[in-house]
């Protein structure tokens, strides 16, 4: 299995068409073309014209002919050529995608809670740090999540990407409960001494981490 992290910028006030449009019939056509859904969300705190969601295939070849087939269906040629007359900009300027594969430690069927708060994360490792951070978050990180409140989403390398960086999703109740969850997370002795013993040994991990809060979808199978 592999994912796709796809990002659709739209022009201003064109989100909500844009979520329309995937919610009455984008996401049942990837279905239909053997395109995974995995969740769908809207940045809580950022970018307000972007949709963010994450599919799934079974290999990059099937990949490849999953998304060919969704391009030639009937209808969504019909709607295609339906937006082209359209007068006015493009509804999306803008698409970045990453291929990912989920690490030995991702969940296998995440479960969302309803309206909770997610997070995407993004470490880029110091070069050939990469298995050392994914062994640290396989034995230590994701337990003390799961033990603190943070609810473990999905962990992956990138496939075709960036070779050193970790793309992760974690969960919260709420949005109040982040920063809650993540001092109490901080303050935890395990993970004291794990990063005591890093800082001792001389051995920094992570160059650089950015993120993403986002919220689900209507539509979104995590919620």
């Amino acid at each position: 299995m592999i994912h796709e992290l796809r990002i659709y910028e739209t022009s201003p006030g064109g989100l909500g068409a844009l979520n329309e449009q995937f919610g009455s019939s984008t996401i049942k056509l990837f279905e239909k073309h053997g395109i995974k859904n995995f969740g769908y969300w809207t940045e809580l705190i950022g970018t307000s014209n972007r949709l963010v969601y994450i599919v799934g295939f079974e290999d990059l070849a099937h990949r490849e002919r999953a998304w060919d087939s969704f391009r030639q269906d009937p209808e969504r040629q019909e709607r295609m050529r339906a937006v082209a007359q359209q007068s006015g900009p493009p509804l999306v300027t803008r698409i970045t995608n990453v291929i990912l594969a989920p690490t030995a430690y991702a969940p296998r069927a995440p479960k969302g809670g309803n309206v909770w708060v997610y997070e995407l994360r993004k470490y880029d490792a110091l070069p050939g740090h990469l298995p050392a951070l994914n062994e640290r978050f396989a034995n230590t990180t994701t337990r003390l999540f799961e033990k603190h409140g943070i609810h473990n989403i999905g962990y992956w390398t990138e496939e075709v990407g960036v070779s050193n960086r970790l793309d992760y999703m974690v969960a919260y109740e709420s949005l109040g409960m982040r920063d809650q969850v993540w001092g109490a997370f901080g303050q935890d002795p395990e993970w004291q001494e794990a990063t005591r013993k890093s800082r001792e040994a001389g051995r920094p991990v992570v160059s650089q981490i950015t993120n993403t809060i986002l919220r689900p979808t209507d539509y979104s199978p995590l919620r």
